[in-house]
């Protein structure tokens, strides 16, 4: 530092000058800071601004509650439209099963037909064996087809089974859409 009475150096009085601003800066903040908390208090401690909050804060947690309430309901179509996919599907396979036993069945009964019409048979009942042989032919034609259809019934349901899920999603929503309005 210079003697009394005498000018400062320029870089001194540079950096002085900084640090006077810093310091008016981190004053101003302060006093800022403080009367904005003085500020809030008050505001705080209003009742009107209680009530306003109360409500607030009331209004956020019901919407919270249908919202979780919506998920809820979402998640039970989701799986109650599984387990009626899952349902169709077994009963969609049974009845496969099913149908190919009894394909089964009428290939066991129609090979024993025709091996004891074939001991049976003579050079004028051919004829006969040939009717039976289309006949056969008819049934196994006829027992695809019914299942071609069975398979055909079951991709419809499924189809039906997937729209109204996705009526009764969009109907929620829609629900939900009109109760935040």
């Amino acid at each position: 530092m210079p003697p009394p009475n005498e000018p400062l150096p320029e870089d001194i009085e540079v950096k002085l000058s900084r640090l006077v601003a810093e310091a008016a800066e981190r004053l101003l903040q302060k006093d800022i800071a403080e009367v904005q908390q003085e500020e809030n208090q008050k505001l705080a401690e209003d009742p009107v601004i209680q009530m306003q909050q109360k409500r607030l804060e009331l209004e956020a947690a019901d919407i919270e509650r249908k919202a979780q309430t919506d998920q809820a309901r979402i998640i039970a179509n989701m799986q109650q439209a599984a387990m009626r996919h899952q349902s169709e599907k077994d009963r969609t396979q049974s009845q496969a099963e099913i149908d190919a036993m009894r394909i089964g069945i009428d290939i066991a009964k129609s090979k024993a037909e025709l091996a004891s019409d074939e001991r049976e048979i003579s050079s004028k009942d051919a004829m006969e064996k040939a009717k039976l042989v289309a006949n056969i032919g008819k049934v196994l034609s006829e027992d695809e087809q019914a299942r071609a259809d069975a398979e055909h019934n079951v991709a419809m349901d499924k189809a039906r089974l997937l729209a109204d899920v996705g009526k009764s999603l969009a109907e929620d929503e829609r629900k939900r859409n009109e109760g935040r309005e």
